[in-house]
């Protein structure tokens, strides 16, 4: 079972690497390049994948084009929980109401 995530209790770092990881979800369609995360970031995608609240696959990418995958830097496909879905529509929400 995954632990609650609460994106009101997330630090400053949490916040920033959710909302990056959400971003190139969008943006790659479900793809993510793991470089682009920094050492810090790189630590909290970790701790949430052993959580049990991201999944990163390689096996996905011999479907894309190889000049998409080259052109936007994608190394894995990715998948989150619905509790880090939940809590990044929750942080933007946050944020835009100066929460």
């Amino acid at each position: 079972m995954t632990e609650q995530i609460s994106a009101a209790r997330m630090s400053q770092q949490e916040q920033h690497c959710l909302l990056k990881l959400e971003h190139q979800l969008v943006r790659l369609k479900g793809f993510i390049s793991l470089p682009s995360f920094e050492s810090e970031l790189g630590e909290q995608l970790q701790q949430w994948q052993q959580q049990g609240h991201l999944q990163l696959e390689t096996k996905s990418l011999t479907e894309l084009p190889k000049d998409l995958v080259t052109q936007n830097g994608i190394t894995h496909g990715c998948q989150m929980s619905d509790e880090l879905w939940m809590a990044s529509a929750s942080l933007r929400r946050i944020w835009a109401h100066g929460l």
